[in-house]
């Protein structure tokens, strides 16, 4: 074996510290993906916070108290989405259940559908076939709905709780980061 005076040898070590702290990085990735929803959730509650407290802070000034203006704020908020939702949801709901009602009898008037080439599709028996899949598919849009909506009330919460919390809130910011000197 030859041994080339050029080339360098060197030893990697890993120490017990190393190995941990890899295992502590590994694990705290994990456990972050698994509540990203809720740090998500915390963002976007930071971020309505950061909107609303000049507003709040204002009305402090003529002595209202910051929690009773922040429910305001927030019941004008979800008042405002709620109306949003009761003036577009119900004519899609309506005009879908126009679809549903009126569609078979419209595919019925089709001419296009009653040629022998559609036939041998046979479109009607696979309808028949795929009704339990749109059931289940209903069900997963149903569970997501709630899920959505916990999430909004949740996100709300947070607003809620960080904007009448202000100064905890400064705190704990500046011991995690301290303000430049």
């Amino acid at each position: 074996m030859m041994y080339n005076k050029y080339v360098k040898s060197f030893k990697v070590e890993i120490t017990l510290k190393t190995i941990l702290l890899t295992l502590a990085v590994i694990i705290g990735v994990q456990v972050a993906w698994m509540v990203k929803d809720v740090i998500f959730s915390l963002v976007i509650g930071f971020i309505l916070m950061s909107a609303f407290n000049p507003t709040v802070t204002y009305l402090e000034k003529f002595r209202i108290p910051r929690a009773l203006s922040a429910l305001v704020i927030f019941a004008m908020l979800i008042g405002g989405i709620s109306y949003l939702v009761a003036v577009i949801l119900p004519p899609i709901i309506e005009e879908t259940v126009l679809l549903v009602k009126n569609l078979p009898g419209q595919l019925q008037q089709a001419e296009w559908l009653q040629s022998p080439l559609i036939r041998s599709f046979e479109l009607e028996e696979r309808a028949r076939e795929a009704a339990p899949a749109i059931t289940n598919s209903l069900f997963g849009i149903l569970s997501q709905a709630f899920s959505n909506v916990l999430f909004i009330l949740t996100t709300l919460f947070f607003g809620y709780y960080l904007l009448i919390e202000e100064h905890a809130v400064r705190r704990f910011l500046l011991h995690i980061v301290p303000p430049p000197e």
